[in-house]
């Protein structure tokens, strides 16, 4: 009814997005004008028009592998990031008292009814209602309000 106690993954930016984010370096945008000013001058003043157009073409293409690898490597390291991710929320585990027992879950597994027995230095996996608390309770909620 409630789904899992967990919290969706943001949406990876594809290999166009990735692509055009690194196509807004101001050093690659005056590469790209001066490669299509290349261009253009190369194909029409030039003596041999015929050749002309080949540093501007050059240059435009020297641009598109620049920003093919960053890309490609801003990719890989969105790729590697999540696995690390994925990683540690699989070691995430809780105590818990369920049917009567106590059990260690892992917090994804985290259900309405369950009694989450904290330690000092826990970090809290969902929302839910004190029962007891022995000692003086102190929570930081720094991470939430910066």
């Amino acid at each position: 009814m409630y789904g899992l106690n967990s919290v969706p993954p943001p949406r990876s930016a594809t290999l166009l997005e990735l692509m055009w984010e690194a196509a807004q370096d101001p050093t690659l945008i005056v590469l790209m004008i001066a490669g299509v000013i290349s261009l253009v001058l190369g194909a029409t003043i030039e003596e041999d028009p015929s050749t002309g157009w080949i540093e501007g073409v050059a240059i435009l293409v020297a641009v598109f592998i620049v920003v093919m690898v960053t890309a490609v490597n801003d990719k890989q390291k969105d790729k590697q990031f999540k696995e690390l991710q994925n990683k540690q929320n699989e070691e995430k585990t809780i105590n818990v008292i369920r049917e009567g027992k106590q059990r260690v879950i892992n917090v994804a597994d985290l259900v309405v009814g369950d009694l989450a027995l904290l330690q000092t230095g826990a970090i809290i996996p969902a929302d839910g209602i004190l029962v007891r608390a022995s000692g003086n309770l102190a929570c930081d909620e720094s991470a939430l309000t910066g």
